[in-house]
């Protein structure tokens, strides 16, 4: 592989014991809640690692992680509300070390992550994982040394003043809302039907 001085740093769930368990879930009523953790008594955290097939050997620098409903999808009062089913939080302190090499192997960073659908909440939800990067990393070459690489990774701030490359991840979670049936026939939640009765008086 030739020796690039920038690269994009390009992030993955981990598959096995820390793989995201709640990407693809579906079917989540109102109040009923999911979890990501898995494992006997939710000892499986899942992580994150860089993907294997982008690079031979590199370590970048995670240094925030924040995390965003990216997506909302049901009634208008829960569109509006921006009330998010998701709670996540990192497991891991940053600044973290992050490296793969298809010698030495690779390590993880972890999160938590979990659902709780929401009245009116109904179809796609999106959240979105945020790693901040450094804006240089290591590589090296088949002569054992080690070079500074540019990270190349479109910028993002989490507190709407520094922009640092960033990696992304998304999960995705389908919900049901609590139906309420109209004489349409329509199905639509209890908080939709209350606010289309306030409109109409």
């Amino acid at each position: 592989m030739a020796f690039v001085t920038s690269t994009n740093v390009s992030l993955i769930f981990s598959s096995g014991a820390g793989a995201n368990t709640l990407n693809g879930r579906g079917n989540l009523p109102a109040l009923s809640s999911i979890s990501a953790t898995s494992g006997p008594e939710g000892v499986n955290t899942p992580t994150i690692r860089i993907d294997p097939t982008t690079t031979s050997a590199l370590t970048a620098v995670i240094i925030n992680y924040s995390f965003a409903q990216t997506q909302y999808n049901g009634g208008q009062t829960y569109v509006s509300d921006q009330n998010g089913i998701f709670t996540g939080s990192n497991v891991t302190q940053t600044p973290f070390r992050i490296y793969y090499s298809d010698v030495a192997g690779f390590n993880t960073v972890g999160y938590t992550l979990s659902a709780t659908g929401q009245t009116c909440s109904s179809g796609l939800q999106t959240g979105t994982i945020y790693l901040q990067l450094s804006s240089t990393a290591l590589s090296s070459t088949n002569t054992g040394a080690v070079i500074p690489v540019g990270v190349l990774n479109t910028g993002f701030s989490v507190d709407g003043i520094t922009a640092y490359p960033t990696a992304s991840l998304n999960t995705n979670v389908f919900c049901i809302n609590t139906p309420f049936p109209s004489d349409n026939p329509v199905y639509i939640c209890v908080d939709e039907f209350a606010r289309i009765q306030q409109f109409l008086g």
